[in-house]
């Protein structure tokens, strides 16, 4: 997927929300589901991680597998994505970066925790 400038992010994007079973774990087939339903619906884009899709309670496997099953679908349907690293922990948020670079997503949307303090030039 190519890098979406700000320009390009437009319209409607669907939100991506994480399928759990009674147990808590991630159910991939719903999940899978769910995506082709979003890619028929013919959204402008679609996005993971978001606050619906619990970003804060997913382990870094569960984290990778929902995003690259996104990233395969969205790749070969040709519908951009937007990937969320958010966690409240920034160092989290940073391996989370790392780990899904290689999808090349179309953005990627990072939330910082409330009263986290930047320092502008690092960022």
């Amino acid at each position: 997927m190519k890098t979406l400038k700000n320009k390009e992010i437009y319209g409607n994007w669907a939100t991506l929300l994480l399928a759990t079973n009674n147990d808590g774990s991630v159910d991939y087939k719903r999940l899978n589901d769910e995506i082709d339903i979003l890619i028929a619906s013919s959204p402008n884009g679609i996005y993971s991680n978001g606050t619906a899709g619990e970003f804060y309670s997913q382990s870094e496997q569960e984290f990778l597998k929902v995003n690259e099953l996104l990233a395969l679908k969205c790749e070969k349907a040709g519908v951009p994505f937007q990937v969320g690293v958010s966690h409240m922990s920034p160092q989290i948020s940073l391996e989370r970066l790392k780990l899904i670079r290689h999808l090349r997503p179309g953005q990627c949307k990072l939330f910082y925790p409330t009263g986290f303090r930047l320092h502008w030039k690092k960022v």
